[in-house]
C-alpha cells in the first residue's frame, strides 16, 4: 500500500490470480488527526475487500506521505491492521525510504515530486534525506506549493494586488466559486491539501500555454527543486538523478522544464524519469525482513508483538476501536445526504404528512428504532409485519423478504400518500420486498430515503446479483459504510469474521436525521412534535396528548 496524500492505491498479490489494483481516498497533511485518519482509511480500505478479508496474507507493506512520528501511534495503527485482516507481518515506511527503494542503484539521488516533495541519498553509509518537510513550512516545488502558489497569485490579480493572470478564472472555474468566495471556499474544504494540490495540474497547464504568473511559478518550482540537487551533492557524489512521483510523472511539460535546467547547471550528472512509483518500492521492501530492511523509517511488527492480541478483551476492544472508525466514517461521507433527508422529512411533517420506516429482519429494528421514542418525533409510522421480522420464524422470514408482491400488501394496509417521507432500510439493498415497496412509495409521490450499505450492495459477493439494487430506487441514500457481509472483525483460526456494524451506525444516522428535522422545523417556525421519556415527570401527560392527535393516522398509537 502507497498512502500519499491524494490517492492511497492498494497493490494485492494473491496466490494463483493475478495482481489486482485498489484507488482509495488518501490521507495527509490537512485531514484531522493523523493516526485516527489513517487507521480509519487504511483499516476500511482493507475490511472493505473482499479478496483481503478472507485471505491469510503474508505480509502488508506500507508507504506513508505523513508517517506518524510517535511510537505509539504506529503501533496502533499496526494493532488495527492485525485486528482487521489475517496477516502475519506488517512493515512501515516513508514514501521516501520506498521511492528510493524503487529507483536507487546506490549512487543515486531520488527526488519525489507528487503532492509534497522529497529526496534521498546515501552518504557516508547512511541514508539522508532533503525537503521533505510539509506543507506547513517546505515542500517547495510539489503539487501542494505549485498549487497554493497559484492560488496565491489569483487572489493576488482579483484584488489587484498582483498582475491579470488566467489563474483567476481558471481557480474560480476550478473551485466553483466567485472571487470573493474563493479563499473561503478552499480555508472551508474537509481535504484542503489534495485539493490545492489538485489545481498544480491548471498552473501547469496555464504556464504552458503562456501565463506569464504561471510560468513564474514553474520557474521558482524548478528553482527549488535544483536546490535539493544543489544541497545532495554538497554531501556526496551523486552521479545520478530520478525524479519520480505523480507530478513529474504525468507532466512531461514540468519533467522538462527540470531536465532542462539541470543540464545547463550540473551537466555531469544525468537525469531520468524512471517508470516507477512508490509502491515499486513498497514491493522490495517486504521481501526483506529484521536487519536487510532499511534503518530509516522503517518499522516491522509482527501480531505476538502485542500481547493480548489473542485476548477476548483485545478483540472486543478492537471491535468498538472499528466501529469508532466506521462511525467517522459514516459522518464524513453521509454529510451532504443527511442534510437533503432532513429536508425531505421536514418537509414532509410541515405539509401534515408522515415519515415511515420500513426494514426487514434485523433492519426492523431500526424501522423501530425512531418510532414512540424519548427525545423522538411523534409523526413516525413504521411498517411493521410478522412474515419479516425475527421473534416468530426467523427462516420464513428470510424467505419471505424475497417475494415479490408483498410490498402491495403492505401498502394496502399501510396507506402512503403523496409528499410523504418513506425510510428503508436493508442492509444488503438485495431484498425484493424493499425494492418493491421504494417503486411504490415513489409512485405514490412519497420521498424515499434509503439507508444501506454500498459496499455490501455493490460486492461481488452479494446473493443478489442481477437487477438494480435499493440504493438506486431512492431519493436520498443514507451509508452505513459497513463492509460486505456486515461482520467487521476477524480472529485467526476463526473460519468467519464476526461484529456486525449496520444497526449501531444505521441507528445512529436515524437519530442525527431526526435531531436534523428537529432542528430545521424550529428555524422554520414550527413547533416540532416530540415525546418525553414516560419516566420522567410530565411525560406521560405530553405524550398523551401526541397520542390524541396521532391515533388515527397511526392505530398504533391506540
Amino acid at each position: 500500500m502507497d498512502c500519499g496524500g491524494s490517492k492511497l492505491i492498494c497493490t494485492i498479490h494473491l496466490a494463483d490470480s493475478s495482481p489486482m489494483t485498489r484507488v482509495h481516498a488518501g490521507v495527509g497533511h490537512g485531514s484531522g488527526e493523523l493516526v485516527n485518519s489513517l487507521i480509519t482509511s487504511i483499516v476500511g480500505a482493507l475490511s472493505g475487500d473482499d479478496e483481503l478479508r478472507t485471505a491469510q496474507l503474508d505480509v502488508i507493506g506500507i508507504s506513508f506521505a505523513a508517517i506518524p512520528v510517535r511510537p505509539s501511534d504506529r503501533e496502533a495503527l499496526a494493532r488495527a491492521i492485525f485486528g482487521t485482516i489475517n496477516v502475519k507481518r506488517v512493515v512501515f515506511t516513508s514514501d521516501t525510504v520506498a521511492a528510493y527503494l524503487a529507483t536507487s542503484e546506490g549512487d543515486d539521488l531520488v527526488i519525489t515530486v507528487g503532492t509534497g516533495i522529497t529526496a534521498l541519498f546515501e552518504a557516508a553509509g547512511e541514508l539522508r534525506e532533503v525537503s521533505g518537510h510539509g506543507y506547513l513550512y517546505g515542500d517547495e516545488g510539489s503539487g501542494y506549493w505549485i498549487g497554493k502558489e497559484g492560488i496565491n497569485r489569483a487572489l493576488q490579480s482579483a484584488d489587484m494586488r498582483g498582475p491579470q493572470t488566467a489563474l483567476l478564472p481558471t481557480a474560480l472555474e476550478h473551485f466553483e466559486t466567485d472571487a470573493a468566495n474563493l479563499a473561503n471556499v478552499i480555508h472551508q474544504l474537509d481535504r484542503p491539501v489534495p485539493a490545492i494540490s489538485a489545481f498544480a495540474q491548471r498552473v501547469l497547464e496555464l504556464a504552458e500555454s503562456g501565463d506569464h504568473v504561471a510560468r513564474q511559478i514553474l520557474d521558482d518550482a524548478v528553482h527549488e527543486v535544483f536546490k535539493i540537487a544543489e544541497a545532495a551533492s554538497k554531501q556526496a557524489d551523486i552521479s545520478s538523478i530520478k525524479l519520480i512521483g505523480g507530478l513529474v510523472g504525468n507532466s512531461d511539460y514540468y519533467f522538462n522544464l527540470i531536465l532542462n535546467t539541470f543540464k545547463i547547471a550540473i551537466p555531469h550528472i544525468s537525469i531520468g524519469r524512471p517508470s516507477v512509483a512508490p509502491i515499486d518500492g513498497v514491493r522490495k521492501l517486504i521481501q526483506l525482513s529484521g536487519d536487510e530492511l532499511p534503518a530509516k523509517d522503517t518499522y516491522e511488527y509482527f501480531p505476538q508483538d502485542f500481547v493480548s492480541v489473542g485476548s477476548q478483551a483485545n478483540y472486543s476492544e478492537k471491535y468498538l476501536d472499528a466501529l469508532s472508525q466506521i462511525f467517522d466514517e459514516a459522518k464524513r461521507s453521509n454529510a451532504d445526504a443527511l442534510d437533503i433527508a432532513v429536508n425531505f422529512a421536514a418537509a414532509s411533517l410541515k405539509a401534515g404528512g408522515l415519515i415511515h420506516t420500513f426494514g426487514t429482519g434485523h433492519s426492523h429494528l431500526l424501522a423501530e428504532e425512531i418510532f414512540y421514542r424519548a427525545g423522538g418525533l411523534a409523526p413516525v409510522y413504521p411498517i411493521l409485519d410478522e412474515r419479516l421480522m425475527l421473534h416468530k420464524d426467523v427462516i420464513a422470514g428470510s424467505q419471505n423478504e424475497r417475494l415479490p408482491g408483498l410490498a402491495e400488501e403492505l401498502i394496502g394496509t399501510h396507506p402512503i400518500k403523496s409528499g410523504d417521507s418513506v425510510i428503508i432500510i436493508s442492509n444488503s439493498g438485495g431484498n425484493q420486498v424493499s425494492i418493491d415497496l421504494a417503486i411504490k412509495a415513489r409512485e405514490l409521490g412519497a420521498k424515499v430515503i434509503v439507508l444501506t450499505s454500498i459496499k455490501t450492495a455493490t460486492s461481488a459477493r452479494a446473493r443478489a446479483k442481477v437487477g438494480k439494487k435499493l440504493h438506486e430506487y431512492a431519493d436520498v441514500v443514507l451509508d452505513n459504510c459497513g463492509v460486505p457481509g456486515d461482520a467487521l472483525i476477524s480472529i485467526p483460526g476463526v473460519e468467519f469474521s464476526v461484529g456486525p456494524t449496520s444497526t449501531a451506525v444505521g441507528a445512529a444516522l436515524l437519530q442525527a436525521l431526526v435531531v436534523g428535522v428537529v432542528a430545521q422545523l424550529h428555524d422554520d417556525g414550527i413547533k416540532a412534535e416530540v415525546f418525553l421519556s414516560s419516566n420522567m415527570e410530565g411525560g406521560d401527560t405530553n405524550n398523551q396528548v401526541l397520542f390524541a392527535k396521532y391515533f388515527e393516522l397511526i392505530p398504533l398509537y391506540r
